[in-house]
């Protein structure tokens, strides 16, 4: 059996609201991980897709760790270029 195509791993945010973590990214600033996560949310029986920023230490794994490493992790470089990690 081949194996499945990639998806984004879940990830379950403050609230429990759980998404699609896309990516990690290091702040330039403070030096703190932050995630974009995808979602969808339901408004007036509409389906609406939605993209936030959240820290990634709010966020809680819903899968095992081996889930994650396929997920981009970016770190600011000295010239303000964002590189992966």
């Amino acid at each position: 059996m081949a194996e499945a195509p990639w998806a984004p791993p879940l990830v379950e945010m403050t609230g429990g609201v759980v998404g699609h973590l896309l990516a990690s990214e290091r702040s330039g600033v403070d030096g703190s991980w932050w995630a974009c996560v995808s979602r969808i949310q339901e408004s007036g029986g509409r389906h609406v897709h939605k993209m936030v920023l959240a820290r990634a230490g709010s966020l809680s794994l819903m899968e095992p760790p081996e889930a994650y490493r396929a997920a981009p992790r970016r770190v600011p470089g000295h010239d303000e270029r964002v590189r992966p990690a």
